[in-house]
């Protein structure tokens, strides 16, 4: 796989961070025994920026290993990225 470049790490990297705030705070929520409707909320607000994350991720697997797996005609790593694909999108 080829690596992230350095602005792609740290959008990253930033996105990780905001997305832990966001689960600390649901679990200071649910601590201070807030409302379920509020901290299901703030649940699929980070559940949002996960899969926003993922997309990132998979984007640039796509646009830079994807291609070379085709024409090699790597049949496993095809396997791996449905597989992968399969867990993504339960």
């Amino acid at each position: 796989m080829k690596e992230l470049t350095t602005n792609e790490t740290k959008v990253i990297i930033n996105r990780l961070s905001r997305i832990s705030g966001q689960v600390e705070a649901i679990k200071r929520m649910t601590e201070n025994h807030r409302d379920c409707n509020d901290i299901l909320t703030q649940i699929s607000a980070a559940k949002s920026a996960l899969d926003s994350t993922a997309k990132i991720i998979l984007q640039n697997h796509i646009n830079s290993c994807i291609e070379d797996i085709i024409k090699r005609n790597d049949e496993t790593a095809i396997d791996d990225l449905n597989s992968t694909l399969t867990k993504l999108f339960k």
